[in-house]
């Protein structure tokens, strides 16, 4: 919700439910949304799977802004790590021994709850669901559970699975080939402090540099420039080599045109 929408609150609650309106799946989304905003902290562990691509993530949270996310099950390998020690937000990738460092927001995590799911969703400013909303009764999925709510919006539809916590523990987009989110083992309010969240990249762990590899094929100062031939406009052909002769420096231009 932008914020210049929040003024238009104590109108829009005077005004009757739209048509269709769900109260029960009203009810079961504003439950999760204000025991996640209610909470301190969070810790748990999910599975992310998309077509044949199946991930796990380990995650703990805590306010205002400490975050430690390892998802494992990565296509060729390694580990990916998004770190927040309160200071200083890290990217890691494992196997390539490389991490992005940049500055952690001072309040939450905006990047992770912007499209809540059940396991960003302790991040979420605005409401887990919107669109038209329904109560689709209760499911049994692994054992356990569920309150089932649709949402269905201009970005396709989901499908909604509230646990006895009242937490959001699933959710299903996209069909039967389409991603499935869910997670376990999720406590509110567990004992966490800062120290919890610290990290030093390891040694052999390097800070990721997007010019490295342009700057390892640039020829070094004082070594001869490798030799190459171009067109000309007339139709003819110029070389390094011949422009060089008889000549202690060069200076090239390089234009492009169309």
């Amino acid at each position: 919700m932008r914020w210049w929408a929040a003024a238009a609150l104590p109108v829009l609650a005077l005004a009757p439910p739209p048509a269709g309106a769900d109260d029960k799946a009203d009810a079961l989304v504003k439950r999760a949304q204000e025991a996640y905003r209610s909470a301190k902290s969070l810790e748990g562990e999910g599975t992310v799977k998309a077509g044949p691509l199946s991930l796990a993530v380990q995650f703990k949270y805590l306010r205002p802004n400490y975050a430690h996310i390892r998802i494992s099950g990565i296509p060729g390998g390694g580990d990916q790590l998004l770190i927040s020690d309160g200071k200083s937000l890290f990217m890691v990738q494992s196997r390539e021994k490389q991490y992005q460092k940049q500055a952690a927001p001072a309040e939450g995590l905006p990047m992770l709850g912007s499209s809540p799911d059940p396991i960003t969703a302790f991040w979420s400013t605005g409401p887990l669901a919107g669109g038209d909303l329904k109560h689709a009764g209760t499911k049994e999925v692994g054992g356990r559970s569920y309150e089932v709510v649709e949402a269905s919006g201009p970005h396709g539809k989901r499908t909604l699975y509230f646990g006895a916590s009242g937490l959001l523990e699933g959710q299903e987009s996209g069909g039967p080939s389409g991603q499935a989110i869910w997670v376990k083992e999720q406590k509110l309010d567990p004992d966490l402090a800062p120290s919890a969240f610290a990290y030093t990249p390891p040694a052999g762990v390097k800070e990721f540099d997007p010019n490295e590899a342009m700057n390892r094929s640039l020829v070094p100062v004082g070594r001869q420039a490798p030799g190459f031939t171009l067109p000309t406009p007339a139709g003819g052909q110029l070389s390094l080599n011949s422009m060089l002769k008889g000549r202690k420096a060069l200076v090239l231009n390089f234009w492009f045109y169309g």
